[in-house]
């Protein structure tokens, strides 16, 4: 008899525990599996399972083994009407946002030097509802931006000034999302486009890739730095993250849930971004103790970067190249003037 009793109560539990998840979002995120944002992106999981009463269960994928950002674009969207897509959502960087809503124009918030730091960053985004906008208008809902790092360009031989780095066979993109290659190309950058799974090699080859743009945590754990030695140690422009879920999933969630949902994200954004500015600083370091140069620049050479990627981008204006919002990129130069100003 107490077996049979205890056999119910387990059995009870079970059901509870699988009956209890009514709504369950599948989400692929560009967190590396089992780094320290890996593991705190499902602590958030377990957060807003417990805010939920165990309703809303949120399963996080890798998306390097989903195939990229624009495959699983592709996943996120039914095949045909009224069928239930694979994925409901993603947690994006810039290059997937771009594919996925090209009006946010996010690819004029990575034009080099525009911007000094993530407070800047999250200024702007908060003054630009239509970046917000532009995503919805697509089917998605926006639950939060935030930054992943600050890109940095790591080349086979030293290139201190515009000119050098210029002339080297660069990746800045891929083949996938070649938004960003396309903006510096128009800055005058000699792109060199590789599929994903040939990076690798292509560092290693005497006619491959001389240089790449990216953020140091990538560049480590993908093994780019042990064959591009020198690092130029200038933070580039901020590599954001968008965590996007699909409206017909969202919709389905109670509205109470939503908020709680909503609130627990913004909290784990700030956790987010010092984890990743942490792990950042860590990987610069254990590059440093692999051998890498880290190249300094002063003040007179970083600002001939600066005005040389001011001049590359009015002269893309008057070409009239349609990669960059011209409109917005000055809008943003005089918010971040003003936003500067206030800060002195």
């Amino acid at each position: 008899m107490k077996l049979k009793s205890l056999m119910l109560v387990v059995f009870t539990l079970i059901c509870a525990g699988v009956f209890a998840q009514k709504y369950t979002l599948k989400i692929a995120s560009i967190a590396p599996g089992r780094s320290q944002w890996d593991v705190d992106q499902r602590m958030l999981a377990q957060e807003i399972s417990k805010a939920t009463n165990g309703e809303v269960a949120i399963r996080f994928y890798d998306i390097s083994t989903l195939g990229g950002e624009k495959s699983v674009i592709q996943k996120m969207r039914a095949v045909r009407p009224g069928q239930k897509a694979a994925l409901d959502g993603a947690i994006f960087t810039s290059l997937g946002v771009s594919e996925l809503a090209p009006k946010t124009d996010i690819v004029t918030m990575c034009i080099p030097f525009l911007f000094h730091n993530d407070d800047e960053v999250n200024y702007v985004l908060k003054s630009y509802p239509g970046m917000k906008k532009a995503i919805e208008d697509e089917g998605y809902e926006l639950l939060g931006w935030f930054s992943v790092g600050w890109a940095k360009f790591f080349t086979k031989e030293l290139a201190k000034t515009p000119q050098a780095m210029k002339s080297l066979r660069m990746s800045v993109g891929t083949l996938d999302s070649p938004a960003i290659g396309e903006l510096f190309q128009v800055a005058g950058f000699n792109t060199f486009d590789v599929p994903k799974e040939k990076l690798l090699q292509s560092t290693k080859s005497s006619d491959g890739l001389q240089g790449m743009y990216s953020i140091p945590m990538y560049a480590y754990a993908a093994q780019y730095s042990k064959n591009l030695k020198y690092v130029l140690d200038v933070p580039i422009c901020p590599i954001m993250a968008a965590f996007v879920v699909s409206k017909t999933s969202w919709d389905k969630i109670p509205a109470n849930y939503q908020k709680k949902i909503r609130e627990l994200t913004s909290a784990y954004e700030e956790k987010f971004v010092a984890v990743e500015n942490q792990m950042n600083e860590e990987y610069t370091e254990k590059m440093k103790q692999d051998g890498n140069v880290i190249v300094k620049l002063t003040d007179a050479e970083l600002d001939v970067w600066k005005k040389t990627f001011a001049a590359d981008i009015e002269r893309a204006a008057k070409s009239k190249s349609t990669i960059i919002n011209y409109k917005f990129y000055s809008d943003m130069q005089n918010l971040l003037t003003e936003y500067r100003a206030g800060k002195k």
